[in-house]
């Protein structure tokens, strides 16, 4: 199997590359071409698996996922996101590659002292797998885009492939393709989520989204004691219906606008009543 260890050093050079972009584009035909040479790569490995047809059936399915439907699905959110690169990154694209370096190092160290029970067929194999893994975590908590993030979590995703591939015998395809498929639902997911962020923010910096918080601010406004100024005492055993003029009259009492995101918490003096309540009416209200 000696034409799968080339692939294997494409898939970390496709690392590297990883490490060192910034624009978003080149970013998903990289991650593009690594599930096309992970697909080749259950190909030319094919002696792995028992039936032909399983081979096929997985390489053709990886290729088709990562090469081309999650790509695809990552352009059309980049479209719709209008963001082209990584503009503050945690770590430098610089120092990524060092960290990449050390990374590489660092996988090959661990895969030689991994105690296995039989000796692997392709020697880079598991160094491959670890090194996209720890590629894949390092974009994920140094990156600060949420589309960096997520293109992170598709390198992992792919070292974990690749683990698969190394450690795996004879694990049943079904299994295999379902992971596929969870791994699309995941990505679809992530699309959804990002473009409903960038809608109601002007940024992906996950930093940014952090310190300005995800949802709006909490009103609390006081309506029990706006009815009972109004000489309308609310009755907390009895079910109101309150309209939005309502609402409105009492967040004018109370001085209080508010704005798109906000989340209204209404004070009607419930709690205090049932709090109140003896043993046997808190008993006859849960029944």
């Amino acid at each position: 199997m000696l034409e799968s260890e080339p692939i294997l050093l494409a898939i970390c050079l496709v690392n590297f590359l990883v490490l060192g972009s910034a624009r978003f584009r080149a970013l998903i035909r990289l991650v593009a071409i690594q599930g096309w040479l992970l697909g080749f790569l259950v190909l030319t490995t094919g002696g792995l698996f028992a039936s032909p047809w399983r081979v096929w059936a997985l390489a053709l399915a990886s290729a088709t996922l990562k090469g081309l439907v999650f790509p695809k699905l990552l352009q059309n959110a980049l479209r719709e996101l209008d963001v082209q690169r990584e503009e503050r990154p945690l770590v430098g694209f610089s120092a990524s590659l060092l960290v990449g370096l050390g990374l590489f190092v660092f996988s090959l160290k661990a895969a030689a002292r991994l105690p296995l029970p039989s000796p692997l067929v392709l020697r880079l194999l598991l160094p491959s797998a670890f090194f996209t893994m720890l590629v894949g975590l390092f974009l994920i908590t140094a990156r600060r885009t949420a589309l960096a993030q997520v293109l992170g979590y598709l390198v992992l995703e792919n070292g974990v492939f690749l683990a698969g591939l190394a450690l795996t015998r004879e694990a049943p395809l079904s299994v295999e393709l379902g992971i596929l498929l969870d791994i699309f639902l995941g990505i679809f997911i992530m699309g959804l989520v990002m473009y409903h962020i960038s809608r109601e923010f002007d940024t992906l910096d996950t930093d940014v989204i952090a310190r300005r918080g995800i949802v709006g601010r909490g009103v609390l406004v006081d309506a029990a004691a706006y009815f009972e100024a109004v000489g309308r005492p609310l009755d907390p055993a009895v079910r109101v219906a309150l309209g939005p003029g309502d609402l409105e009259a009492v967040l004018g009492w109370e001085g209080v606008g508010l704005e798109a995101g906000d989340i209204l918490l209404l004070r009607t003096g419930w709690l205090r009543w049932y709090l109140g309540l003896a043993e046997a009416g808190r008993r006859a209200l849960a029944g």
